[in-house]
């Protein structure tokens, strides 16, 4: 009786493995690797950049992988990478261990059992401010207060040109971090570090007509890769701000 037990347990195992291939395969037959290597801007030293250290991120909507080297290095590998397709992104980090160089995001497909190498070097480049807006109601909310959202002008350090005109945030967006911020989309990388001095933030209602009065913000450069945050109080008649980042 315990002979005919451990020969059926032996049957169910080897049935399931057919089955399910996937679950009698090692990781290396899942996997494959990435290299790449990298560049800054036109083929600048890290020296020259104050660069010290380049990390590149892989990922997708359930895995992310992270590899990073000394600047000098020049080059990347991914070891056992999930096959898929993932994004991959680059940043450069100074002394402070602050991102002032990235690359523009691309995709890139890992194939089980294979190395994928991009040929072309990965240009690293000023990473653009991050700017963020909160928005506070005393007592009340977007609806109550008949507020829609805001347009947003960013101005040149000199207010003498715009870097980007009219973009768009919903008053109820629920893209906000954990200290209440909504990051304001940045597609073209327009906001460039060392000169990015002024933004207008014009509140609309539910029509898309101006609610009360524009708020002008006024700053220095934060240089690349920084961040800029502003902060409104809001209500029926419109928003006000300090003209300050926080």
């Amino acid at each position: 009786m315990l002979i005919r037990t451990i020969q059926q347990a032996i049957l169910v195992v080897f049935a399931v493995g057919v089955a399910n291939p996937f679950l009698a395969s090692c990781k290396g037959e899942e996997s494959g690797s990435l290299q790449l290597s990298f560049q800054l801007g036109s083929g600048k030293s890290c020296d020259e950049f104050g660069i010290e250290r380049v990390k590149a991120f892989l990922t997708d909507s359930g895995e992310e992988y992270d590899e990073s080297v000394d600047c000098d290095k020049g080059e990347i590998r991914f070891n056992d990478v999930e096959a898929g397709t993932y994004r991959l992104k680059l940043f450069g980090y100074d002394a402070d261990k602050a991102a002032v160089k990235d690359s523009e995001e691309e995709e890139t497909t890992i194939k089980s059992g294979k190395t994928t190498t991009i040929e072309t070097p990965i240009r690293l480049i000023d990473a653009p401010v991050t700017l963020k807006l909160r928005w506070d109601f005393e007592f009340s909310d977007c609806k109550k207060a008949g507020l829609g959202g805001f347009f947003i002008t960013a101005f040149s350090s000199d207010g003498s040109d715009v870097l980007f005109d009219g973009q768009d945030i919903l008053c109820n967006s629920n893209t906000v971090d954990d200290d209440g911020y909504h990051t304001i989309p940045d597609e073209g990388r327009d906001l460039k570090g060392n000169n990015f001095g002024e933004v207008e933030i014009q509140p609309y209602d539910a029509n898309s007509a101006p609610l009360g009065e524009a708020i002008r913000f006024v700053f220095d450069s934060p240089g690349p890769g920084g961040e800029i945050r502003l902060s409104l109080s809001c209500d029926d008649t419109g928003c006000r701000g300090s003209g300050e980042p926080d």
